[in-house]
């Protein structure tokens, strides 16, 4: 998400509903713990190529997000994509950095569990390309 698009309203508007739909449902009809906006066709059948994700446990959308720091604990996440696990050690808490698409608001979040915590690092892998 540009700079020039989280400035505009009309955007926002738009984005939220279209993504916020779209992952709740998907949410809904999966067992997945994460979506990601890019498994999902929108209006005029295009994907996204957006930096996001939803937590689908509570619904939590965040854009851009990024690491701002993780504890000193590790703990192994098991972890799933296309079929393929994984085995990871990963920091016990972390905090992410980014932008809530609800609210379009700056934020930072802690995870609140060790299952949170693999979600999130996961999650924020997948979309840098580095799972």
């Amino acid at each position: 998400m540009t700079g020039t698009e989280f400035q505009d309203p009309e955007f926002q508007s738009k984005k939220k509903k279209d993504v916020q739909a779209s992952m709740d449902y998907a949410c809904e009809i999966t067992t997945n713990d994460v979506v990601f906006a890019f498994q999902w066709k929108y209006p005029n059948n295009r994907s996204l190529t957006d930096h996001i994700f939803m937590l689908c446990k509570n619904h939590r959308i965040f854009a851009n997000a990024a690491y701002s720091h993780h504890g000193k604990d590790f703990i192994l996440c098991t972890e799933e994509y296309g079929g393929v696990l994984k085995s990871k050690r990963r920091p016990l808490n972390v905090t992410l950095k980014g932008i809530d698409v609800n609210t379009f608001q700056h934020v930072e979040y802690e995870s609140k569990s060790a299952i949170e915590s693999c979600l999130l690092q996961h999650s924020v892998e997948m979309l840098n390309k580095k799972w």
